[in-house]
């Protein structure tokens, strides 16, 4: 081998070492799928959403009230799954001051009827967007009556599980 090898072969792991010291020491935190995770610093997105009917509303018209904004597609089969778990949570805790907005990926022509579920339409995405719900189907987002952010779950929720039950009364009291 020449020098110019060596100083590549040196080069080449000094690099790899550099990449892998700083992959961990940034503490990147990778999202758990299924699992509630804290959100802040995210303000409410002001971009108008569309129902079957074509009436738009935006998420400031539902400021006192606990808005649980669920971002699915019907050819998602984990979101497929997930929905009559949600619409069982939701049955359960109609008497509260909840509001349930399931916006769906695809123009609302294309959305499979499903009794009781709130079907909102996202032109272009805008909404998902700004309130970091682009990183995939299901997503699940928890806006408290005051209109702040508190957290996401990314993937299917476990809606029958006392935890969600929990968090979701502990939200709520800030209604009453």
């Amino acid at each position: 081998m020449n020098k110019t090898s060596y100083i590549s072969i040196i080069v080449t792991a000094l690099f790899v070492a550099g990449v892998f010291f700083w992959v961990k020491m940034s503490k990147i935190d990778v999202p758990k799928l299924g699992q509630f995770q804290v959100l802040s610093d995210i303000g409410l997105s002001k971009a108008k959403i569309k129902d079957s009917q074509g009436k738009s509303i935006t998420l400031a018209d539902l400021k006192g009230k606990l808005v649980v904004l669920h971002s699915w597609a019907s050819w998602c089969a984990p979101c497929m799954e997930e929905i009559p778990q949600m619409m069982d949570f939701f049955h359960k805790n109609q008497d509260k001051k909840i509001v349930l907005i399931a916006i769906h990926r695809e123009p609302i022509r294309q959305i499979p009827t499903i009794q009781g579920l709130p079907i909102y339409f996202d032109e272009g995405n805008i909404l998902a967007q700004e309130m970091m719900m682009i990183k995939g189907i299901p997503s699940t987002l928890f806006i408290a009556p005051s209109g702040k952010v508190q957290g996401i779950i990314l993937g299917k929720a476990q809606w029958q599980s006392h935890q969600m039950q929990e968090r979701v009364d502990l939200m709520l009291k800030e209604v009453q």
